[in-house]
Order: structure tokens, then sequence, then C-alpha cells
């Protein structure tokens, strides 16, 4: 009797002992949103036709984050709902339609014969660990204005900022992305107004 009881404590202190499975965190899907732009009065006699964005860290539905010892890692539990690259072709083609600016705007996957075109290449689009409590997202791209009957440049720009972010998690991190989306549309549109006033503008 008293060994089957020695028994019985042994097996419940043994299962007590067993870790319980943990719950894996929900994966938090993000994307970007579309801020709203006013039709402009002067429109250029003109269509455009945007190139999708090409660069190595937009190119993926997996969020970059660099830490502190500069090493770029993956988040485990947060990711696009769609690739950088597709949502900031949209973003941007979506905002030059609200804008006004042309008369035709399209995507390079579009049939048009498109008088310009834009090309982006973005060098940085990626969220930077300072310490373990500050982090900000940092952007840089190349952008230039093509003819394209003639394969001729009109100009390109360059842009490159940093935007802090409100603390860390999910939320911070998607309001800071949506801060640097559209500072870097307000700059391209701006740009792109001013070329073709310059240039073309009735």
């Amino acid at each position: 009797m008293i060994r089957l009881l020695l028994v019985l404590i042994a097996i419940v202190g043994f299962n007590g002992c067993v870790p319980k499975p943990t719950k894996r965190p929900a994966q938090s899907e993000i994307s970007l949103a579309l801020p709203q732009y006013e039709s402009k009065s002067v429109v250029l006699p003109k269509s455009i036709k945007v190139i999708r964005p090409q660069g190595v860290s937009i190119e993926t539905d997996k969020i970059i984050y660099v830490d502190t010892n500069g090493v770029r890692r993956p988040y485990a539990y947060y990711r696009w709902e769609d690739t950088l690259a597709r949502q900031l072709h949209e973003r941007l083609v979506l905002a030059l339609v609200q804008k006004g600016i042309f008369e035709d705007v399209a995507k390079d996957n579009e049939t048009i014969n498109a008088n310009w075109l834009l090309e982006i290449d973005v060098l940085e689009f990626v969220q930077w660990m300072e310490s373990d409590t500050l982090a900000s997202i940092h952007f840089s791209a190349r952008m230039r204005l093509v003819e394209a009957k003639e394969k001729r440049g009109l100009d390109q720009h360059l842009v490159s900022f940093v935007v802090p972010m409100d603390g860390l998690g999910v939320v911070a991190l998607k309001n800071a992305y949506n801060r640097a989306m559209k500072r870097w549309l307000d700059e391209t549109l701006n740009w792109i107004e001013q070329i073709g006033e310059e240039k073309y503008a009735r």
C-alpha cells in the first residue's frame, strides 16, 4: 500500500514538471494605407506609365528589421499583406490618379503607349533598431522620368529620409511605415508636377 502511494505521488510530481505547450502569438498582416489627395486644376497633356518599383528590401512579404548590431532579420509574427513592391506600385498609381496631374496613368503591365515612364529603384525601406526601445524607418530611393518615344531621360530625383517610430509593436510599426510612404508619395508627386509644369503645362 505504501509502495503504491509512493508511485502515485511520483507520477503526479512528474506530470507537474512537464511543460505545458505555449500558445504562439497570432501573425499580424500589415498593409500600407493610401493617403487622400485633392485633384489639381492643371492637367498635363501627357500620359504616364509607372514601372513597378525595384529593390531587394521590397521584393518580399517578410517585414525586415535591422538589429542593434546591424544584422537584418525578419519578424517572426509580422508580415506584409502583399509585397512592399506591389503596395508601393499600387499606391503611387492611385495617388497620381487622385492628384490628376496627367490625362492618363497606367501600370507597366497595361497596354497604353504612355508619353512618360517613371522608373523607381528603392534602395532602402526597412526598420532600424537604434536601441532596445528606439527604432525608426529608413527610406531611400532613386527615381527617373523618361520620355518613352525617344527613350530620353527627362529628370531624376534622389530621396532619403528617416521617420522615427512612436514606440515599438505592430501599431507603431504600421503607423511609421504609413508616414514614411506618405512622405515619399508627397515628394514624388511634387517633383513630377514641377517637372511637368516646367516642360509641358498648358
